[in-house]
C-alpha cells in the first residue's frame, strides 16, 4: 500500500492519477474545492481520508461520473449558500459509478438568506444524489441543513446505515427505481420545515411517478424516526401512484419494514402502496411532538400503518400503532398480533400509560425513549420494536407462530386476537438504534504507559455474564453464515467474515454502568492480518483487529468513537487462540487493555463516557453486520460491571483468567 500525503487540490489530482487499488490519500486540513472526477477506475478501493482526525479536510462540491472503487473516510462535504443557486440544486453527486463508500463523514448544508420568508433560515439544496450506480455505501455519516438530505435513483446494491439526518427542510431520504437496498440503524430526527412553503415533507419517501421499473428488495430496519423538537413530516411514505393507476408492472416488490421506532404526530406513519411481497413487522409508532408543529388535521394524530389493499403476499405482524389499515380478508395476507395503542383515553385498551413505563413517557418535545411495561399487552404479544421492548423483543419469521389467515386479528380491533397465535418467547436479539451522536476521537492517544508483563489472576475476574454459545445454535442470533461449531462438548461461534455476525443483543443490566469490563477469546481462520471487527456495541465499545494489533473503540468526550485507540505489535495476525480483556471506568477515566495476559494499555487521560445512551442502545455483536467482520472462531465472551483494575506494580507471569 502506498500512502500519498497531499495538501492542495492539484496534489490530490496528481495522487489520484498515480494511485492503485489499496492505496490511501491523506488530506491535510483545508478546503479542496470541487472534486470532479470522470472515468476514474481502480481495481480495488482507493481511500481518500483526512490526515488530521480532529480537523478533517473538506470539499465544496463533488461530481463523480463513471468512477469505480473509491472510498471517502472522515471528510466534510461542505456546501456554502449562494443566492444564485436553486433550491433543488445538486452539490454532491455520484453518477454511473460503482463501489463507492462514504463513511464517518459529514454532509454540511447551509441556510438560505435574502430570498424570501419561505426559504430564509431553512436548509437549501440537495445533500447527496446517487443515480445509475451500484454498490454504494453511506455509513456513520451526518446530514444537516439541507432542503433534501440524500436521494438514490435508478441504482442498486445500496447500503445506507448508521447515519444521522436532522435539521432538514423537506425530505430526509428519497428512493426511486432502486434495487437491493438496505436502510438500517439510522437516526432521522428534528426536521426544520418551512411550514408556509408547501413542501411535501417525509423522513423517508419511495415513489413511482414517471418511472419505468419497480423498486424491489428494499429493507428498512432498525431505524429511529423522531420528531423531537422539530416540525412534522410524514415518516415512511411509499405511496405507489403508478400502482394506483393499474400498472401492476410497477408494484413494489419484496419490501421489508421491520424493527423501526417512530415518534411523530402525522397520521402517515408507515404508508405502503401497491406491493407484491411485503413483510411489515415489529415496528412501534407513537404519537409525540410539540403541538405547535401540528398545523394540519393530518399532523395532529397518532401515526398509523396503511397498506394498499391491492398488495399481494403480505405479512403484517407484531406492530404497535394506532391503527393498521388495508386488511380486508385477502387470501394471501397474514395479519396477526398487531396491538393498537393510543394516548386519548386511559380507560380504553392500549393507553400509553398502561403499556409504557411511566418514567419513559414524554409527550412533549425532545428525545423520546418509550419502553414497554412488563406484563402489558405489548409485552405479552412481543409487539413493537426491540428498542421499545427494551431488549426483549423478537423479530419473528413470516408464517411462524401457528397462525393462518383465518385467525388473523382484525387490524382495527383494540386488542390482538390471539386465535392460536401465541406470543413468541422474548429474546435479547435484535439491534436497536441510538442517538446517532458521534462521540469524540480517541486516535493518537498516548499509549506509552503500557504496563508490560503478565497479569496476576487475583487482580480481576469477569463472570457477571458469560455467553452460552451452545444456546445460540439454530437461533436467529446467527446471521449471514455465522454458525455454532462443536469440538466434543465445547461450543464455539464460527463467524464467516464479510457481513456475517452473531447478534448477542442488549445486556440491559450493564447499560447504565460507568464501570464495565469484558473479555473475549478468539482465533482467526486465516493469518492475513486483515482489518476485522471482532466485537461491537456501537457508540460504547468496539474491538477491531488491525494487522498484528488492534484498535479499541470506546465512548468518550475527547474524540470520535470510531477512530479508536491503536495498539500495534501484539502478534494477533496469526491463527492462534488469543484473549483480549478490557476494563473501563468512566468515573475514574481509566482504561486498561490486556492481551494474552499482557497489560498493553493503562490509559488515564481520556474523558470516558459509555453509559446512558438515552434508551438508544444497539446491543452487542460478535463480528459486524456492516462489513469487514471477524472471520474465525470465538470460544468465550463475558461481561462484568465492577472488575478491578490490574495493579501494574504487581504484574507477574501468572494468567489473568481461567476461562
Amino acid at each position: 500500500m502506498t500512502i500519498f500525503n497531499v495538501s492542495n487540490s492539484s496534489q490530490l489530482m496528481s495522487a489520484l492519477n498515480q494511485a492503485s487499488g489499496g492505496d490511501e490519500i491523506r488530506l491535510a486540513s483545508g478546503d479542496y474545492g470541487d472534486l470532479n472526477l470522470d472515468n476514474v477506475s481502480f481495481n480495488s478501493p482507493v481511500t481518500i481520508t483526512s490526515a488530521n482526525d480532529n480537523n478533517p479536510a473538506s470539499f465544496a462540491g463533488m461530481d463523480l461520473d463513471n468512477v469505480n472503487n473509491l472510498t471517502f473516510d472522515n471528510v466534510v462535504f461542505d456546501y456554502t449558500f449562494n443566492k444564485s443557486d436553486s433550491l433543488w440544486g445538486t452539490h454532491f453527486s455520484i453518477d454511473n459509478s460503482s463501489n463507492i463508500d462514504i463513511e464517518n463523514s459529514v454532509f454540511s448544508g447551509d441556510l438560505a438568506r435574502g430570498i424570501g420568508k419561505d426559504d430564509d433560515g431553512f436548509g437549501y439544496g440537495r445533500g447527496l444524489i446517487v443515480s445509475n450506480s451500484s454498490d454504494v455505501t453511506v455509513s456513520e455519516s451526518e446530514f444537516f441543513n439541507w432542503w433534501k438530505a440524500a436521494s438514490f435513483i435508478e441504482s442498486q446494491n445500496i447500503n445506507f446505515t448508521e447515519n444521522e439526518i436532522h435539521s432538514i427542510r423537506s425530505d430526509g431520504l428519497n428512493f426511486r427505481e432502486v434495487k437491493d437496498v438496505l436502510v438500517e440503524g439510522n437516526y432521522i430526527h428534528d426536521f426544520d420545515g418551512s411550514l408556509t412553503s408547501g413542501d411535501h415533507k417525509d423522513f423517508l419517501q419511495v415513489w413511482t411517478t414517471n418511472t419505468d421499473t419497480p423498486t424491489e428488495n428494499l429493507t428498512i430496519r432498525g431505524n429511529v424516526f423522531d420528531i423531537g423538537e422539530g416540525t412534522w413530516a410524514q415518516t415512511i411514505f411509499m405511496r405507489n401512484i403508478e400502482g394506483e393507476r393499474g400498472n401492476t408492472d410497477l408494484y413494489y416488490r419484496n419490501i421489508t419494514i421491520e424493527d423501526n421506532t417512530i415518534y411523530n404526530s402525522h397520521a402517515n406513519g408507515i404508508v405502503v402502496g401497491a406491493t407484491d411481497g411485503l413483510v411489515l413487522q415489529n415496528n412501534t409508532l407513537i404519537q409525540a411532538g410539540d403541538p405547535e408543529t401540528r398545523v394540519t388535521a393530518a399532523s395532529n394524530v397518532a401515526p398509523r400503518i396503511s397498506v394498499s389493499e391491492d398488495s399481494s403476499d403480505v405479512y403484517i405482524a407484531n406492530n404497535a400503532a394506532s391503527r393498521v389499515i388495508g386488511y380486508e380478508s385477502q387470501s394471501d395476507w397474514d395479519v396477526r398480533n398487531n396491538v393498537e395503542i393510543q394516548n386519548d383515553d386511559p380507560s380504553d385498551p392500549g393507553y400509553y400509560g398502561n403499556v409504557f413505563n411511566a418514567g419513559s413517557i414524554n409527550t412533549g418535545a425532545g428525545v423520546h425513549a418509550f419502553t414497554v411495561k412488563e406484563g402489558s399487552i405489548l409485552d405479552q404479544f412481543d409487539a413493537g420494536s426491540a428498542l421499545t421492548l427494551n431488549g426483549t423483543g423478537t423479530i419473528g419469521t413470516p408464517g411462524s407462530g401457528g397462525g393462518s389467515n383465518n385467525d388473523a386479528p382484525d387490524a382495527t380491533d383494540d386488542t390482538p386476537d390471539a386465535g392460536g397465535d401465541a406470543p413468541e418467547t422474548p429474546d435479547t436479539g435484535s439491534d436497536t438504534s441510538d442517538t446517532g451522536d458521534d462521540t469524540p476521537d480517541t486516535s493518537d492517544t498516548d499509549t506509552d504507559n503500557n504496563g508490560g508483563g503478565s497479569v496476576p489472576d487475583s487482580d480481576a475476574r469477569i463472570d457477571d455474564f458469560v455467553l452460552d454459545i451452545a444456546a445460540l445454535d439454530g437461533s436467529n442470533a446467527l446471521q449471514r453464515g455465522a454458525e455454532v461449531e462443536y469440538s466434543g462438548s465445547n461450543a464455539a461461534l464460527d463467524v464467516a467474515g464479510g457481513r456475517s455476525y452473531v447478534d448477542i443483543g442488549r445486556l440491559t443490566d450493564f447499560e447504565d454502568s460507568d464501570q464495565l469490563a469484558f473479555a473475549i477469546e478468539f482465533s482467526r481462520d486465516v493469518a492475513d492480518g486483515s482489518d476485522q471487527r471482532l466485537l461491537w456495541n456501537h457508540k460504547k465499545f468496539g474491538v477491531t483487529l488491525e494487522d498484528d494489533g488492534l484498535s479499541i473503540q470506546i465512548g468518550n468526550n475527547d474524540g470520535a468513537f470510531w477512530e479508536g485507540i491503536k495498539l500495534d505489535d501484539l502478534g494477533l495476525n496469526d491463527t492462534d487462540t488469543h484473549k483480549i480483556v478490557l476494563i473501563a471506568d468512566a468515573d475514574a477515566d481509566r482504561l486498561q487493555v490486556i492481551v494474552d495476559d499482557q497489560l498493553v494499555l493503562d490509559e488515564q487521560d481520556i474523558d470516558l463516557e459509555f453509559a446512558n445512551q438515552g434508551g438508544r442502545e444497539w446491543g452487542w455483536t460478535v463480528g459486524s453486520k456492516w462489513g469487514s467482520s471477524f472471520d474465525g472462531n470465538v470460544t468465550d465472551f463475558r461481561v462484568e460491571a465492577d472488575a478491578d483494575f490490574v495493579d501494574p506494580s504487581a504484574v507477574t507471569e501468572e494468567g489473568l483468567f481461567a476461562f
